[in-house]
Parts: C-alpha cells; structure tokens; sequence
C-alpha cells in the first residue's frame, strides 16, 4: 500500500470526511486519548476545531484514498507550532511512515524550525510512537495534562528537521 499526504483544505476536503474520520476515532476508543482535555467531544466540535484552529494533514492510502490518520498543527507561532497525531487502529501498521510524513510537511513543506508535542505521562503508547518518528523526549511537566478535570504529569517533546 503506496501513502500520500493530502493537506487540509475546505475546497479538497469535504466535511463529511472530517466527520468521518471523528466517528472512526470514536469506534477506535482514540477520541478521548486524542482529546484528553475534553476539549472537542463531537464531530460537531472537530470539524469547527479543524476548521478553525488547526492546519490539518491527512495520510491517505493512494488507491482508495481513504484517510489512514490524520495530523495537525495547533498554537502557531514564530516558525514554530505543537503537533498532535491520530492513526486509526486499523493502520497502526503504517503508524511510524505516516508519523514521519507529518513531521516532514511540517518542517520541510511549511518550513517550520521545530514541532513540539505534549503527551500526558500515563499514555505510554504515544510516547513510544513520538520516539520511533525521532521526536526527543525534553522531560516531564508536572500537573499540566487536564484529564477528567484532574491535572496529571506530561512529556514535553520536539522535532527539527536538522534532528530528523
């Protein structure tokens, strides 16, 4: 199966694809992982969040089209912007390669000098994946992940593409 990155836009993606990719994260049980702070709890609510605050990436299986996972970038700032990631299930097979193209658009594509990510301590999965696409860990943060209105401890991590 040969991936491409497809970048958001309203005019090449369509709503309904966003929706669509929100109901898989929930049959995947990865919204609320995704979304710890409870912030976005609805399709309704990603679609405005993508819309709105987000540039968004799709890795999209070339054939088929099909979105495999989705990236975007939220709190832009001077070259810099915090990065999140969802694989749906059914891919995590190709986790590390659509990882990687992710941080490659951004850094390469956009230009950006770094992407950072925070992930709370206790989600060992997405720590794992942010070091296999050759993020580093900087360390953890004390009570700064809001989960179920409990703050919890998270990692603080980076890429640049002079690192990848």
């Amino acid at each position: 199966m040969d991936v491409a990155i497809v970048p958001y836009s309203r005019e090449t993606v369509d709503d309904a694809v966003l929706g669509w990719f929100w109901n898989e994260m929930e049959k995947d049980g990865l919204h609320k992982t995704v979304f710890y702070s409870g912030y976005v709890k609805s399709a309704y609510d990603f679609v405005a969040f993508i819309k709105t605050q987000a540039v968004a990436v799709f890795v999209v299986d070339k054939d088929s089209k099909v979105p495999m996972a989705m990236g975007w970038l939220t709190d832009p700032g001077d070259k810099r912007a915090f990065a999140h990631f969802c694989v749906l299930k059914e891919h995590w097979d190709k986790s590390e390669q659509c990882g990687k193209m992710g941080l490659d658009y951004w850094l390469n594509k956009l230009g950006l000098n770094i992407v950072l990510g925070m992930i709370p301590t206790r989600n060992k999965h997405a720590i794992s994946f942010v070091e296999r696409i050759g993020m580093k860990i900087v360390g953890e943060i004390p009570m700064i992940a809001p989960i179920d209105g409990v703050y919890e401890p998270a990692i603080l991590c980076y890429a640049t593409k002079e690192e990848l």
